[in-house]
């Protein structure tokens, strides 16, 4: 009975090694001289070897023929140094552009500050990443300037500005030309960036794009209840809510503000060859209530100067106000999910000796925020010091440590 079982095992073994024998004459191979193992394992090689050459053959057909993919295809090319047709450079900048397209609006005197930290900052983005718009007091001195035609900032026709009286109207003028060239309202997530020109990156546009595409909400930063100026009128005490100046809106609300601003401004009535007449304090604008719908109803608006004020600028006032109208009690509910959905992205600081600081050199606090990796982090930092050199910031802002 051993020696049958023994005879049974000994023919299986054989008629697996006939099978492999088999095998490996198919593809051209020869047992000659090699364990049947061995033959085993290069039959196996050259199967998924084949396999390999298939599936690489089928996704470059595949990624040829895809609009998206062919663009991911040609943007690997590139950064090994072949060649990019100018065609297939376009399609990238729409594929870019319809991830998402943010604006950045400066406002500037006659140049862009630490353009060097601004060329690197743009330089390092993927073609198609961004816009970028700059009102100028001296517009001629920005149009003859050699980096803001290299970056590629539009420059829009200069309009009276004042400090602390009108520097609105600037950016009033600047988110149209923006929007016109964002075109449909209905095009993927918009952003508008409020940009000082003592103000620079602390964050690679790659990842300013990462984070502010997430969300169609705008990040405008309140101030603290005490600041709000307030009155009460008709038996309603109403407050109009204080902001940082520099602010991030998203499509629809840069959309309700340059409306409204257009209703709600009189200071085009108030210049004199080409400059305002009105003083800081003097306030030519009205202040609407929200509306049912958490919006400004501009409607039912009344002059800002009936609300008590020590000292307000309106460039500190007007976003919340004319998007959303002023605060009443009645709204508390809606204002606190609109507090919670905004965040804070220009730091600048106020706890100092004589603030706000003016920074003259990349300090560790700087640092810091620029090395900060979560969403809710600061994207800018405000009051740089004209003539200082911040180049260190410029490995940071390209993605190096």
């Amino acid at each position: 009975g051993e020696s049958a079982r023994i005879r049974a095992a000994r023919a299986r073994a054989r008629a697996r090694r006939a099978a492999v024998r088999h095998r490996c004459t198919m593809t051209g191979a020869t047992t000659r001289g090699m364990s049947p193992c061995a033959f085993g394992a290069i039959c196996r090689n050259v199967a998924i070897l084949g396999a390999i050459v298939l599936g690489s053959l089928c996704g470059y057909l595949f990624m040829s023929s895809t609009p998206s993919w062919s663009s991911l295809s040609w943007s690997l090319r590139a950064k090994v140094g072949i060649p990019v047709p100018l065609s297939v450079q376009k399609d990238a900048a729409q594929l870019v552009r319809a991830q998402g397209r943010l604006f950045f609006l400066f406002v500037l005197e006659d140049h862009l500050p630490h353009s060097k930290v601004w060329s690197a900052f743009f330089s390092a983005a993927p073609t198609g990443s961004y816009d970028a718009v700059a009102h100028c007091a001296n517009k001629e001195a920005c149009d003859r300037s050699p980096e803001m035609r290299r970056l590629g900032i539009q420059t829009v026709d200069t309009v009276p500005t004042k400090p602390c009286v009108d520097v609105v109207s600037p950016i009033y003028q600047m988110l149209r030309k923006a929007i016109a060239i964002a075109g449909p309202a209905d095009f993927p997530i918009q952003k508008f960036i409020v940009v000082g020109d003592s103000t620079l990156p602390l964050k690679s546009l790659t990842r300013m794009r990462d984070i502010l595409l997430r969300t169609s909400s705008s990040d405008i930063c309140p101030s603290p209840p005490d600041e709000w100026a307030s009155s009460k009128i008709s038996g309603t005490r109403y407050y109009v809510v204080k902001h940082h100046r520099w602010v991030i809106l998203s499509r629809r609300h840069a959309d309700i503000f340059v409306e409204n601003w257009q209703k709600m401004s009189k200071y085009s009535s108030f210049v004199k060859h080409g400059n305002i007449t009105v003083e800081p304090g003097d306030y030519k604008w009205n202040t609407p209530r929200m509306g049912l719908d958490g919006f400004a109803n501009t409607s039912d608006a009344f002059p800002r100067g009936n609300i008590a004020v020590p000292s307000r600028c309106p460039e500190e006032e007007v976003f919340t106000t004319l998007i959303f109208g002023l605060f009443e009690n009645k709204m508390r509910s809606r204002w606190r999910s609109l507090f919670s959905a905004g965040k804070c992205r220009t730091y600048v600081n106020w706890k100092c000796e004589r603030p706000p600081e003016e920074f003259s050199r990349v300090t560790p606090l700087l640092r810091q925020l620029a090395l900060n990796t979560t969403e809710d982090g600061y994207l800018f930092a405000g009051r740089m010091a004209p003539g200082a050199s911040f180049d260190e910031l410029t490995p940071l802002i390209i993605g190096r440590r």
